[in-house]
């Protein structure tokens, strides 16, 4: 799968829930979360494949690919690089 214009492709990190004692905190609301950027567009500037980003947890469509889920996004939606 290749990314176009200004798109990346990411794949997103596993969610771990947070454990305090024997109890896991999971569903709290996280507004930026990590993930792997798998492919980049031709227009997209500063980022490359193997790049560890966070990016807006509402931002972009998760899609899956066999057994595997990817997230397609605009450049801009992204955050940071780690």
């Amino acid at each position: 799968m290749k990314a176009l214009l200004n798109f990346v492709i990411i794949e997103p990190a596993p969610e771990t829930p947070q454990v305090v004692g024997k109890m896991e905190l999971g569903d709290e609301k996280v507004r930026f979360v990590s993930g792997k950027v798998i492919s980049c567009g031709a227009r997209v500037e500063g980022l490359s494949s193997g790049d560890e980003v966070k990016y807006d947890s509402s931002a972009g469509h998760r899609t899956r690919i066999g057994e595997f889920t990817r997230i397609i996004m605009r450049d801009g939606d992204i955050a940071c690089i780690l």
